[in-house]
């Protein structure tokens, strides 16, 4: 157990004397806290009362002919879908939001596509994944994201998200001559799509013309650095769904030679360098906790991974400004502990006073994915969103419900801990009794000793 500080002993006695005004576990304290949470609760039902005729409203505007009522339109529901858990608004509302945001890809600007793929992924995280016949494949233990929609009043159709797909892939194509935001948005969008309509058996068992995995990578070599960086995220978000036991035995021969000339080319740009070290990373992730693996890399490719790992990780020279240069450094450190010393670092997150610890590559890959996606809204859809709760396992934890808390509010700090405070005060004073009495007891010790 780690030692404590002085302070936090000290924190522990203030809190032992404090009346019971809400920092203890009483029974009145479990009412005030009850009480709380049903004014929050209110308080959210009463905004979601004022958004719902917005959001209507915003999905009327897909369908205007002028394109900055549409763009106007695809903005509202992007900001109130990040901003709230807002499935019981799409009921009802879920095939005109999908027609019309459709629509406004086939007339409109770059713009308004970019603005339209994020409503695709957005409904994708609100509703869930579609629900289709590949279901009910269970081969894993891990169940399928889709089995947390069920019971949902709006529920995406195979028919919706089929034709969300197809306008991602269209636009995601170097044919197209798209613009770079809009082949970038499409593949991001896509991936969020793909990840939550699929389960592990279906990047496992797919063919190669119809692999999910296999349509990113193809975007690997994409003449567009930034747009093959998105491909290897999009590619390394789908993967986490893999068992290890699969990454090791299918991904890592597959991919880890390409992931490394990506790393060692002098030609690519810090960011694509940086996406497919973290791919390498969650790769080696998964054969350090595979016990069981009889390892394919020869000694020289590892050595050579390690060293191209390393060269990107002390990156020096003037090719590149001083900011890539800090950020590639930064980020590489991090992979070669993974390639080397199996060590993954972790992150933490704050929903309602719970403190959720992400520790695999697996689980850090998703979150900063939904994160880029949901924005200032994650900690809103962690509380409320089902599907978020599923994918991150913490459903159990209710944390929709304001935990009470247990560390003194700046103000008490101020109050108990300031030198000038009463508590200080009384505690200076008793331990100058017991100082006056040790030393009372020390000199009447030594003078017993010398009669």
């Amino acid at each position: 157990m780690p030692k404590k500080t002085r302070k936090e002993v000290k924190e522990e006695r203030i809190k032992s004397n404090l009346p019971h005004d809400g920092h203890t576990s009483s029974s009145d304290d479990d009412g005030v806290a009850s009480d709380v949470s049903t004014a929050s609760d209110s308080t959210r039902l009463a905004s979601m009362e004022e958004l719902s005729s917005k959001f209507s409203d915003a999905i009327e505007w897909l369908t205007e002919k002028a394109s900055a009522r549409r763009l106007e339109g695809l903005n509202l529901m992007i900001k109130i879908m990040k901003m709230r858990y807002v499935a019981d608004l799409l009921s009802g509302k879920l095939e005109s939001a999908v027609s019309g945001a459709i629509q406004c890809c086939a007339k409109g600007s770059s713009e308004e596509c970019v603005a339209a793929f994020k409503v695709f992924a957005l409904i994708s995280v609100t509703v869930g994944g579609c629900v289709n016949e590949n279901d009910r494949r269970h081969l894993f233990p891990s169940k399928s994201l889709n089995d947390s929609v069920f019971g949902q009043q709006a529920m995406l159709s195979e028919d919706h998200s089929q034709r969300m797909k197809e306008v991602l892939k269209r636009n995601a194509d170097a044919a197209s001559k798209k613009s770079q935001e809009v082949r970038c948005e499409a593949l991001f969008s896509l991936a969020i799509l793909e990840f939550m309509d699929s389960s592990a058996e279906d990047l496992i068992l797919e063919k190669d013309e119809n692999n999910k995995l296999q349509y990113f990578k193809q975007f690997w070599s994409d003449k567009d650095d930034i747009v093959a960086s998105v491909a290897i995220e999009s590619w390394a978000f789908l993967a986490t769904m893999v068992p290890n036991k699969y990454k090791v035995s299918m991904l890592v021969p597959d991919s880890l030679k390409s992931l490394q000339k990506i790393i060692v080319s002098e030609s690519t740009s810090p960011s694509l360098k940086i996406s497919a070290g973290q791919a390498v990373a969650l790769l080696f992730g998964a054969i350090n906790m595979n016990e069981d693996y009889d390892s394919s890399i020869s000694k020289n490719d590892y050595e050579s991974l390690v060293e191209a790992m390393n060269n990107a990780a002390s990156l020096s020279g003037k090719a590149v400004s001083k900011k890539e240069k800090a950020v590639q450094r930064m980020n590489f450190r991090s992979f070669v502990t993974t390639v080397e010393d199996g060590e993954i670092p972790s992150d933490k997150l704050n929903v309602s006073g719970n403190t959720l610890v992400f520790e695999s590559w697996d689980k850090l890959i998703e979150l900063a994915n939904f994160k880029k996606l949901l924005e200032g809204g994650l900690l809103e859809h962690f509380k409320y969103n089902i599907n978020l709760q599923h994918i991150f396992d913490v459903s159990h934890l209710n944390l929709g419900v304001e935990q009470p808390s247990t560390k003194l509010s700046s103000l008490e700090k101020k109050y108990y801990l300031s030198k000038n405070s009463d508590f200080n005060k009384t505690d200076t004073l008793e331990k100058n009794k017991m100082t006056r009495a040790f030393a009372n007891y020390v000199h009447a010790s030594s003078s017993y000793d010398e009669e």
